[in-house]
């Protein structure tokens, strides 16, 4: 009985042990978060982190950041790169590109690439459409540009 016990004690203290460095992590005041939030249709947590990376693109350099969402299947990489005046994003993973920027219309996806068919299977064209205009303004700031995008993006997927 009492060898039980002690199992469980040591079981419980390495499981605290795992869990507070991950819940710190998540935390606001962790320095390396950029930001938190939830999706807006299935309310799935996220968390932005920045990046050493760099993503190019048409000889051009972008600050790259990190998603990581509840569900990793979600996770990607954003993007972000400062055009005349304007912050042009690109959301990928290894098998999509969505280039966002904002326009007379507002701000929302542009263009999408896929790296294979089937690809492209598991992404609703009619959430795709409705996304077009996520926001009206003609500039989207860095930081409220990779929140539309880390909020809606999840909706695309089927």
């Amino acid at each position: 009985m009492k060898t039980n016990h002690i199992i469980t004690r040591n079981i419980v203290i390495m499981m605290a042990m795992l869990l507070i460095p991950l819940s710190s992590y998540a935390s606001m005041d962790n320095p390396d978060v950029y930001m938190t939030g939830k999706t807006v249709e299935t309310e799935t947590n996220f968390i932005v982190v920045p990046s050493e990376e760099v993503f190019h693109f048409q000889g051009q350099e972008y600050e790259v950041y990190k998603v990581t969402y509840d569900n990793p299947a979600l996770n990607c990489k954003i993007a972000v790169r400062q055009v005349d005046r304007r912050n042009v994003f690109v959301a990928y993973t290894n098998t999509y590109t969505i280039f966002y920027e904002a326009g007379s219309n507002g701000f929302g996806p542009r263009r999408i690439l896929f790296a294979n068919p089937d690809a492209q299977l598991s992404f609703n064209p009619n959430k795709y459409s409705d996304q077009q205009v996520l926001d009206r303004n003609r500039h989207v700031s860095r930081k409220h540009g990779i929140e539309l995008i880390a909020g809606y993006l999840p909706a695309m997927r089927q």
